[in-house]
């Protein structure tokens, strides 16, 4: 009988004229090695030349095989399921095989899809299989199903703190889709057994959310007979559990969800800004990227709009997560813009979306407002932020870059719409709590950007009447103006005691940095003996009315009992008077801030107090600086 070779065969079969090039096939064959060599070399300790030889043969066959407009216009591989969802980039080994694919099929039907796989990689496959991979973020023990199942409460009180989690929680509709998790919802109470873990995560991240909510708000009515303290601590350990559980890592349908009411509820636990929180957040945003979040839907058409919708407004939460938590911690952002393409999301409804539709409807007007539209609005300040705290973070802008960033800042604000802006109190007393609320909050988004763009020459270059100097004066004194407004309406009978939940911890931060930006002011000037600072008596009332604001909340956040010391500091009275010794000889005692600073003997200097884990006054201002190291405790 006669035989032929598999390659004759091919040959045979495959008549387009393009398909029979052999050459063209053996330099496919080459490539393909090569990028499987390439693999193998990234977990293996090879002589950097040889490396760097492979990479050079590796970029000359793809200059001579695939076309650079082919490589250009890859964005890189998103495998979208049910499930979870899982995002390559276009330079990633992976991706670039698949390139090959492509062109092998265009070669002949019938080539391989795979290629072999060489007899070390199944070893290496059979010992991963025997030895489960240990990982720092990975390797926590779990409950099994059966054990994290047992803490689900009863249907009542579930279903109330879900309830309430969708009612009183403005973002929960907007972060997760009530109709099909209430699909899910009700197929959970049939069969618990066959609920995914990660989806029970989900129900406890939400139930603690709740609780928390419950808890800030003051709500009296309790939905157990449980203490909802401990009920919350149970429902945060429950879902780490599932987590754990889940393989987080690898994200699946409702992780990065899951993962960021977790960090909601770690985050609110207590006040104090902490590194451990930026550190989870830095994974998180991985494991969102890992699902292909910072790539905008419309890059796959086959992506549904809801699907499209609810991706980009998960980003735009964890873009803004991002940047507060690394302001506050002095620490460097981990999303990089350069990288990401993520449009905003659209001013829709909840009811505007759902699974059958093919085309979104037009977005909403401005003048209908949402929690969704205020994130929306906010985006646009928080992004100008983003850059300046970039360009600024390692080190002082030049001036160029400088302007450059503050009128960039201004044209943002000039763009934003008057629904938006915040006017004053006294006009705003007709409107919407929430929508007051939303001002505020974007004014002081915007007065932080101010004091980001000129923090450095405030510290360096400080003589309260230069024009940077007195900008961040301005914008400090806003602040602490909001502050004692949302104070005094979060009272009983006040516009925000309805949602005073909505703001107990809301700008906690921001009150802080302008506190300790105005105690600086007060002290350099001091330093410099100048008796006409810009707004002196200003600053000085002002942080005289913080100070009792920061007082009542200092038996649970610790820095704010910092910041009473510091006020305590520089706010001494104006007149020095005379004291008795003890041997009767009389001597004054200094009790003007500005003498008292110039006289280290009679009490500590602002820069020795404990601020920000034993560091000065000057480093807590301005977050990370060259000289942590020698500040630091």
């Amino acid at each position: 009988m006669f035989t032929c070779t598999e390659e004759q065969r091919k040959d045979a079969v495959d008549y387009r004229p393009h398909a029979r090039n052999q050459h063209a096939r053996k330099r496919l064959s080459r490539l393909e090695t090569l990028v499987t060599g390439l693999f193998k070399a990234q977990e293996s300790h090879h002589d950097p030349t040889r490396r760097t030889s492979v990479d050079t043969e590796l970029r000359s066959a793809f200059e001579a095989n695939v076309t650079k407009s082919t490589l250009a216009n890859s964005i890189g591989k998103l495998e979208l399921t049910d499930n979870g969802a899982a995002y390559t980039g276009s330079s990633h080994w992976t991706t670039i095989l698949e390139e090959i694919q492509d062109i092998k099929s265009e070669l002949s039907e019938e080539y391989p899809s795979e290629i072999s796989t060489p007899a070390s990689s199944v070893q290496d496959a059979e010992y991963t299989q025997t030895f489960e991979r240990v990982s720092l973020l990975n390797s926590a023990p779990y409950l099994a199903r059966e054990d994290i199942l047992s803490f689900i409460p009863a249907r009542k009180v579930a279903d109330r703190l879900v309830s309430h989690f969708f009612n009183v929680f403005d973002l929960g509709p907007f972060l997760i889709h009530r109709g099909t998790f209430f699909e899910e919802y009700t197929r959970f109470w049939i069969a618990p057994s066959n609920t995914p873990v990660m989806w029970l995560g989900l129900l406890f991240s939400m139930m603690g959310t709740s609780l928390l909510m419950q808890r800030r708000g003051g709500f009296r009515e309790s939905t157990s007979e449980l203490d909802p303290y401990e009920m919350l601590d149970s429902y945060r350990a429950m879902t780490a559990h599932c987590l754990s559980a889940s393989e987080y890592l690898k994200p699946s349908k409702y992780t990065v969800e899951t993962l960021i009411l977790h960090f909601a509820l770690d985050h609110n636990n207590s006040p104090d800004a902490s590194t451990e929180n930026w550190m989870l957040l830095g994974v998180i945003v991985r494991v969102a990227m890992r699902a292909g979040l910072h790539r905008d839907p419309s890059n796959w058409p086959n992506i549904k709009p809801l699907q499209a919708e609810l991706r980009r407004r998960l980003w735009i939460m964890l873009y803004h997560m991002d940047f507060f938590t690394s302001t506050q911690t002095g620490l460097p952002r981990i999303i990089k813009d350069s990288q990401c393409d993520v449009r905003l999301p659209r001013h829709l409804l909840e009811s505007d979306l759902n699974f059958q539709i093919h085309d979104l409807p037009p977005e909403r007007r401005c003048n209908e407002r949402t929690s969704l539209l205020g994130l929306i609005e906010r985006h646009e300040i928080i992004a100008v932020g983003a850059a300046i705290y970039d360009a600024v973070e390692s080190g002082s802008a030049s001036p160029a870059t400088e302007h450059e960033l503050l009128l960039k800042l201004q044209t943002t604000i000039s763009s934003l719409s008057d629904e938006a802006r915040f006017h004053s109190f006294e006009t705003s007393i007709a409107q919407d709590p929430m929508s007051l609320l939303n001002q505020i909050c974007l004014d002081t988004l915007i007065q932080k950007d101010f004091y980001l763009l000129h923090r450095r020459s405030f510290k360096a270059e400080f003589t309260g009447q230069s024009a940077a100097n007195k900008q961040c004066i301005d914008a400090a004194l806003t602040i602490l103006g909001h502050q004692r407004r949302l104070d005094e309406e979060t009272a009983p009978g006040g516009i925000f005691y309805s949602i005073r939940w909505k703001v107990v911890s809301l700008l906690n931060q921001e009150f802080l940095q302008a506190t300790m930006l105005l105690c600086l002011a007060l002290q350099r000037a001091a330093k410099l003996q100048q008796s006409s600072l810009y707004r002196k008596n200003e600053i000085v009332q002002a942080l005289v009315l913080a100070k009792p604001l920061f007082a009542k909340k200092s038996d649970r956040w610790t820095e704010a009992r910092k910041a009473v010391d510091a006020i305590n500091a520089v706010t001494l009275t104006e007149q020095p008077h005379t004291t008795e010794t003890a041997n009767g000889e009389t001597s004054q005692c200094w009790s003007n801030w500005e003498s008292w600073m110039d006289d280290s003997m009679q009490a500590p200097s602002l820069e020795a107090l404990d601020f920000g884990r034993d560091v000065t006054l000057d480093i807590y201002l301005l977050g990370d600086d060259e000289n942590w190291a020698m500040n630091a405790a």
